[in-house]
């Protein structure tokens, strides 16, 4: 899994790549591979320190929506399906080839 991470506020520049291992669903999770993730405004502020909420979280990783594949489910994920596309929206961390979600904060794309 590969994820953008940000280590401290600044210009596009302290934008960096980072690998880790692919994650693994809990129950009630399911992991989606990640094909896009929205760019806003938002996420420009938090990377250059000026979004109140990030301002304790560095490092982070920005993104506040995605889309992708589901890969895999946690126990007692009956939907979605390994397979089928969703999106979905979280607190940051959009920026990543791997997200989990909790199956009810996922949408069929």
């Amino acid at each position: 899994m590969r994820r953008v991470l940000i280590r401290r506020p600044g210009g596009h520049r302290v934008l960096g790549l980072v690998s880790e291992p692919d994650l693994v669903p809990a129950a009630g999770q399911a992991a989606v591979r990640v094909r896009a993730a929205g760019v806003n405004f938002a996420d420009c502020i938090a990377r250059m320190g000026h979004y109140e909420a990030a301002k304790s979280l560095y490092p982070i990783t920005p993104g506040f929506e995605f889309a992708g594949t589901v890969e895999s489910c946690g126990s007692g994920v009956t939907e979605p399906k390994p397979g089928q596309e969703v999106f979905g929206i979280t607190r940051f961390g959009g920026y990543a080839s791997q997200r989990l979600r909790r199956d009810f904060r996922l949408r069929r794309a």
